[in-house]
Order: structure tokens, then C-alpha cells, then sequence
């Protein structure tokens, strides 16, 4: 079945660009209210009664397949590892004395230990742009509030459940557990989105004042996921922009991507896309 898509998203950089966004909703989509689905589940806590130690709050949870990232403010990257995926939770402390930082919560399932990760393929995790919606604060000892991001090995995936804790001795026994949703196991055990761009459609010249229009033919050979691609530009304009958009498996798509060209001249088009980069010029007149 093919999808007709459309996914623009925009970073500011030195010459900031327009871009707009349309999505057409997709039935397929899994739902975990009140959360959104981000690579097929999210788990939300009831805010009237979320699990809670004597200091920590957990809000939701959501898995993600690949994660964006910032370069530089003109530039965006796609992180993504073929034996992984990333579980991001959200969560507040109140503490008296100096709070837990990220690295000293963990993901407990089986005999793996999982600790928040400050670090992911050798970006500071400060880089990291979960997909929006659930971007918010990343936490930090400074700042107590917000997500921590967990790379959850294939390896660790067979296990029934799975345990966020921290130890810190404000807590009652020292020690705070919450059970991970048994929708965020199961989507670690499911089957991984496969994203195949079959094709890209990039004009060789266009007009100033005028949009540029990218369109992507994209399968997804694996399970229900999001497909993520970074698009930087450079030459008489630079921004960063980024796409992101729910794919069901085994179907294909077409991703659209627009934005409006504010200056002529050869404008350099690089893309990161799954697992691939490639590079085009545009001549804008």
C-alpha cells in the first residue's frame, strides 16, 4: 500500500527558514493514552496518580528506533545503531540535598543493568532531539526534570519486564524502583522498523522566492516505526531541518519535504537518512 506523507521540520540557523508541516494520521498508529506513539508505544502515567518515592515522579515513557541530534545550530545528524534502541522516560525529583544525576538511574531487566545514558555514539546527550511532542527538558542534576535517555541492547530484549531505579539515601530504603510499562517491553521485543529510501526526488534548479520541494519514496521491510532523516543546507542560506514520520511495517511511502529559498545561488543539500548520506546541489536562480 503506499502512503502519501508529508514531514517538514525546521531548526533556526544563521539565515532561519520557513517550512510548514502536514501529516496524514495514521490508523495503524499503537496508542497509549493519554501518551502519542513515538516508534510504536508510549506509556504515560495517570497524572492524578503517578508512581512517585519520596522524591521522584515518573511521568512517560517511549521508545525510539534512532535518535536526531545537533551538529552545530546549522547542522542536525541521525544517531542509529542496528543492535539497539533507545527508551527515554521522563521523570522529576525533590530533593533536599543535591539531586541523582542521569547516569545514576538504570533500566533493571533481567541480568542487564541499563544506566541514563550522558553520552550516546560520542554526543553529549545536551544534543539530543528526541522527536517532538516529547522533546521537552532533557534532566540533569542541575536541572531535575525532564528525560533521561536509556540504549537498550538486543541482547537484554527477551526479558518479561523491566525496573527504573535509583538509589540515594533520601529515599525510603534508599532506594526508589517504578515497573516499566509492559508496552514499552513489548515494543523492545517486536520487530525493528527497516527503512529502505528507494528513492529521492531533488530538482537540479529552482527559483528564489519560490519552495523546494523533496519528495522520498520510503519502505519499511521491518515493524512499525518512525522514519528520521536530517536535511542541512549551506550556500546562500544555511538551516537544519529534520523529518520525522510514522511508517506501519511493511508498507511504503512518500515523505514530502518543502522549504522556501530566500537567496539564489548553488545551494549545497546534505542529507543523513538510515544507515546512508547522500549530497545534491541545487541551482537557485
Amino acid at each position: 500500500m503506499l502512503a502519501a506523507l508529508a514531514a517538514v521540520g525546521g531548526l533556526a540557523g544563521c539565515n532561519e527558514e520557513s517550512a510548514s508541516t502536514t501529516s496524514v494520521p495514521r490508523d495503524s498508529t499503537i496508542r497509549s493514552e493519554p501518551g502519542s506513539t513515538v516508534d510504536g508505544a508510549t506509556s504515560e502515567s495517570d497524572p492524578n496518580h503517578p508512581p512517585s518515592g519520596e522524591a521522584v515522579t515518573v511521568g512517560g515513557a517511549w521508545v525510539q528506533s534512532s535518535i536526531l541530534y545537533l551538529k552545530s545550530a546549522d547542522q542536525m545528524g541521525v544517531i542509529r545503531f542496528g543492535d539497539r534502541q533507545f527508551v527515554f522516560v521522563t521523570l522529576e525529583t525533590d530533593f533536599e540535598t543535591a539531586p541523582p544525576g542521569p547516569a545514576e538511574f538504570s533500566i533493571e531487566a533481567g541480568e542487564s543493568t541499563i544506566s541514563g545514558a550522558t553520552a550516546i555514539a560520542g554526543h553529549s546527550t545536551h544534543s539530543l532531539a528526541p522527536d517532538e511532542g516529547n522533546r521537552g527538558n532533557q534532566y540533569t542534576a542541575e536541572d531535575p526534570k525532564g528525560w533521561i535517555a536509556f540504549p537498550v541492547s538486543d541482547r537484554v530484549t527477551p526479558v518479561t519486564d523491566a525496573t527504573l531505579s535509583v538509589a540515594h539515601p533520601a529515599l525510603s530504603d534508599g532506594e526508589f524502583r517504578h515497573r516499566v510499562s509492559d508496552q514499552i517491553v513489548s515494543t523492545l521485543h517486536g520487530a525493528r522498523p527497516d527503512f529502505d529510501v528507494q528513492s529521492i526526488s531533488v530538482p537540479e534548479r529552482a527559483s528564489v522566492n519560490d519552495k523546494l520541494q523533496i519528495t522520498f519514496q520510503v519502505v519499511n521491510n521491518g515493524g512499525d516505526g518512525t522514519f528520521r532523516a536530517a536535511i542541512n543546507k549551506s550556500g546562500p542560506s544555511y538551516s537544519a531541518h529534520s523529518i520525522t514520520e510514522a511508517i506501519p511495517g511493511d508498507e511504503t511511502a512518500e515523505v514530502h519535504f518543502e522549504t522556501f529559498l530566500y537567496a539564489d545561488g548553488a545551494l549545497q543539500i546534505e542529507m543523513e537518512l538510515p544507515g546512508e548520506y547522500r549530497a545534491y546541489t541545487v541551482n537557485v536562480e
